[in-house]
């Protein structure tokens, strides 16, 4: 067990829309994210390993994601 959780919601028009890990364990996790819809990029909104107020990024702050691949840290969560 490795306190590691992610799920993605898709579209059936569009394919994955949103996706979410939880890293419960006291080690980081390497995250694969789904390729994006077509025309579509992810971008991150939420990182709880960030210190508020910068855990939740607003719109216009929101940080494209140019990879498929992410390190999650220890006991953190993203979106």
């Amino acid at each position: 067990d490795n306190g590691f959780v992610a799920f993605t919601f898709n579209t059936p028009e569009q394919g994955p829309a949103l996706y979410l890990a939880f890293n419960a364990f006291h080690h980081a996790q390497t995250v694969t994210l789904p390729l994006p819809g077509e025309g579509k990029q992810w971008f991150l909104v939420v990182n709880t390993h960030n210190p508020p107020p910068d855990d939740f990024l607003d719109e216009g702050n929101r940080i494209r994601i140019d990879t498929n691949i992410l390190r999650l840290p220890s006991y953190s969560a993203m979106m």
